[in-house]
């Protein structure tokens, strides 16, 4: 071959060699897509992500913040990673990064998620301003709670269902019954990771009644069972025109008839576990009861 040509073959050789390289090398590392995280706990969770066939390895890194890193990450050839000792009602921020031939390196891509407030406990619940029938609860405010729940009642285990809801930390408990335990259960509700904190409790006695108060003024005649009730809630020997109402501890209305009958039988199955009182007005009769709904 004459060195002339053979000089050329060469150039166009090393020419579409070096072209192949570079094309390959600009184009196979592709940042990470289709980051997901599952099995999310309080303190660990599995990010995800589609595999990068140019890959070699990915670098991982788990952050507080959405800002880029500028530390350098772990190192895994698996396209998932598993998070360990993380802490509970946190927001954490997960970048991988692929690595490709000659150690080039996609852009990041990140996905952030945040672990739940289940296994935490309020704290600082307060009684304060007890009577008889009322008293005021107040607590410490929860990282990252959207608003809260409470239940009232006499037993100093965890409540099985849902509480009242409540946007502030401190509300007023009325109709207790006198002179009993009452055990306030109160939990956050966590927005950003949808659940919710441990129940935390607190008891205390309210006072005796007067002597000179009773549970109901005018007609003794009237009629309120069962008691505790769980369903119904039955209501007899009523007489003329009767408006009833039922109130929960706070004083809010969830409940109001008229009725012109002798009986009524109101469903109260919805209801959550608590104290409520029924409330019956009519001609020259007023007519206060305190109820108990159970969820058994």
């Amino acid at each position: 071959m004459k060195p002339m040509l053979s000089f050329f073959v060469r150039m166009i050789i090393i020419i579409v060699i070096i072209l192949f390289t570079h094309t390959h090398y600009s184009i196979a590392c592709f940042k990470p897509e289709n980051i997901s995280v599952s099995n999310i706990t309080q303190h660990g969770a599995t990010v995800n992500w589609s595999n990068i066939s140019a890959a070699y390895s990915y670098e991982f890194v788990v952050s507080t913040s959405s800002n880029l890193p500028t530390i350098k990450g772990s190192f895994t050839t698996n396209n998932n990673y598993q998070l360990q000792s993380l802490s509970a009602n946190s927001t954490y921020c997960c970048f991988v990064r692929a690595i490709c031939a000659r150690g080039d390196t996609s852009d990041w891509n990140y996905i952030c998620f945040n672990t739940p407030c289940s296994g935490l406990q309020m704290y600082n619940i307060i009684v304060t301003d007890i009577t008889a029938t009322t008293a005021r609860v107040s607590w410490a405010p929860f990282q990252n709670a959207g608003s809260y729940e409470f239940v009232v009642d006499t037993s100093p285990n965890p409540p099985a269902g849902s509480g009242t809801p409540v946007s502030g930390t401190v509300t007023m408990l009325q109709g207790l019954i006198p002179d009993t335990q009452q055990c306030v259960h109160v939990r956050a509700y966590c927005t950003a990771s949808n659940s919710f904190s441990d129940w935390s409790i607190t008891c205390f006695g309210t006072l005796p009644a007067p002597q000179n108060v009773t549970d109901m003024t005018g007609s003794q005649n009237i009629s309120i069972s069962p008691n505790p009730a769980t369903n119904q809630l039955n209501i007899k020997n009523l007489h003329g025109k009767n408006n009833i109402s039922i109130s929960d501890i706070t004083g809010r209305n969830i409940y109001s008839s008229t009725t012109m009958a002798t009986s009524e039988s109101i469903d109260i199955s919805h209801l959550q576990a608590g104290i409520y009182l029924v409330n019956i007005i009519a001609e020259n009769i007023h007519f206060v009861q305190r109820i108990v709904k159970t969820s058994w």
